[in-house]
């Protein structure tokens, strides 16, 4: 059901972004088609709690990560990041990222956004930071790509940033935001409730049903068999940012298959796949998809010399067949 809807926006937009692409400027009609199919997209794909959400304080919904990417294939964007500053010291670590988004299929680009995080950062502060590197990383370049589909799509009348950037906001200044009761009672959101909704959507754990099993999967990630409002918070967005930074199993199947044929030994493709972080996979599948074979092993940090992929220090990892050695 979701996917006829999706294709039924999508035809509306192709008729509508040839007309846009080939403007110089787009007209008033123009802006309220697009925004118009933004709309049309919320109401029939997206999703409350899984694409978009409501932070107590807020007007507007904030827009997730799976909602911007449904928003990129609406438009046909494809994102491309690129790490702007990064700082490591001794108990900080800080990145900067910048998100640049191209229509696929005329190359043009369209609009960029820029996104941060830091090891001091309330939810990171109690942890060893180089522990972290990783996920401050991805939540910059989340924070990035979020930024960018607002700024190219002109949805910022619609959605707001981030979940993580609104609700630490709102209990920063809690005290500060004057709401209306009535916006209050609409607007005000259980973590609980969204977790519980969580487990059973992404990990097929239904607490009416299961809950002894939902209280140990709980335990197994916090150590506590109950929580409180704010646990259950900081446990819903951890398990969120987990889900949409992990592989997919067709992302990881195209990239085991493009390692299988590229030539490298099973034991470094298990290796490649168990570490390999999702924003470098969607850089390397582009590499491949294009036949830049070379491009695709250097993103991975090996090399081609004569027959053979090896590291950067010279260990052999793989072999080329001669004929597809791609020289």
């Amino acid at each position: 059901m979701q996917g006829t809807a999706l294709q039924t926006v999508e035809n509306k937009q192709n008729a509508q972004n040839q007309l846009s692409l080939n403007k110089p400027v787009l007209t008033p009609q123009d802006i309220v088609h697009q925004v118009n199919l933004i709309q049309e997209v919320m109401k029939t794909v997206m999703k409350e709690g899984e694409h978009y959400g409501i932070i107590p304080g807020t007007n507007k919904p904030t827009l997730y990560k799976a909602g911007a990417e449904k928003l990129l294939i609406t438009f046909r964007l494809d994102p491309e990041y690129e790490v702007i500053s990064s700082v490591h010291e001794k108990d900080f670590v800080s990145y900067t990222v910048k998100c640049t988004l191209y229509h696929i299929n005329t190359g043009n680009r369209v609009s960029s956004g820029l996104g941060s995080c830091n090891s001091r950062e309330k939810k990171y502060r109690k942890q060893n930071p180089y522990d972290i590197d990783n996920t401050i990383l991805k939540m910059a370049s989340k924070r990035a790509l979020i930024a960018a589909v607002l700024n190219g799509t002109a949805a910022s009348d619609i959605f707001t940033q981030d979940i993580e950037d609104i609700s630490d906001l709102s209990e920063n200044n809690s005290k500060q935001i004057k709401t209306p009761e009535k916006l209050k009672e609409k607007s005000k959101v259980s973590y609980k409730l969204l977790l519980g909704e969580l487990l059973f959507r992404k990990y097929g754990i239904d607490l009416k049903t299961e809950k002894e099993k939902a209280v140990e999967f709980i335990y197994q990630r916090t150590g506590k068999r109950s929580l409180t409002e704010n646990e259950a918070r900081e446990l819903y967005e951890k398990l969120n940012e987990e889900l949409e930074t992990n592989l997919s199993r067709q992302q990881r199947e195209e990239l085991e298959s493009y390692l299988k044929e590229a030539g490298f030994f099973s034991n470094r493709i298990e290796l490649i796949l168990d570490t390999i972080d999702f924003f470098k996979t969607i850089d390397v599948l582009k590499q491949f998809r294009s036949g830049n074979i070379e491009e695709a092993l250097k993103l991975l940090g090996y090399r081609i010399n004569a027959n053979t992929i090896v590291t950067l220090d010279g260990e052999v990892v793989g072999e080329i067949e001669e004929d597809d050695v791609p020289f």
